[in-house]
């Protein structure tokens, strides 16, 4: 199995402050590559479940990519950053779910994990460095939560706290106009 390992020293607003880019990433272009990584099917893993990986303990998704920031250019990831804003965002999720569901879930949604992505990033970002598409991320995830929560969305396709009796959609309109029989008189 592959994984793909991806570590930021610094994530800027403006590369053209005459900093080194080759330790740098400006926030546009950090939010172009995790939407291509979306697009490819990867799924981010943090370092402690590619830890446990390493070790035999834990399976790691096909397309799996391991994100990691060295803010202080130490030479290596800062796990503790990188844990402190995943576990923040988990917790902001759990405050959406606890009402409809037992937590821990047994099976985590995958569109979870990129919510609590999007979350840890817009909560991570310094004021200045959040762009429009961190903010649009961090909106729609809150406003998904936000639906689980009041019922109108399901995390899992067979729910059982779904509400019974279809989606509440009816259709009506008029006759049909071609029938089987008025073909057969044409």
């Amino acid at each position: 199995m592959r994984i793909v390992a991806l570590t930021f020293h610094d994530v800027v607003a403006d590369m053209d402050d005459g900093g080194d880019p080759f330790y740098r990433i400006g926030v546009a272009d950090l939010e172009k590559l995790l939407a291509q990584l979306r697009k490819l099917g990867y799924q981010s893993v943090s370092s402690r479940d590619f830890r446990a990986w390493q070790l035999g303990q834990k399976t790691l998704p096909e397309r799996a990519v391991v994100l990691t920031f060295d803010r202080e250019n130490l030479g290596s990831a800062d796990p503790t950053a990188e844990a402190a804003a995943l576990l923040d965002a988990s917790s902001e999720i759990d405050g959406y779910l606890a009402g409809r569901y037992s937590l821990p879930l047994a099976t985590v949604p995958p569109n979870l994990i990129l919510f609590c992505c999007d979350i840890a990033i817009y909560r991570g970002s310094k004021g200045s460095m959040v762009t429009e598409e961190c903010r649009k991320r961090f909106e729609d995830a809150i406003r998904y939560l936000s639906k689980v929560a009041e019922g109108k969305i399901s995390l899992f396709a067979s729910d059982p706290s779904a509400p019974n009796g279809g989606s509440g959609a009816s259709f009506t309109g008029s006759e049909r106009v071609f029938t089987r029989t008025k073909m057969r008189d044409m």
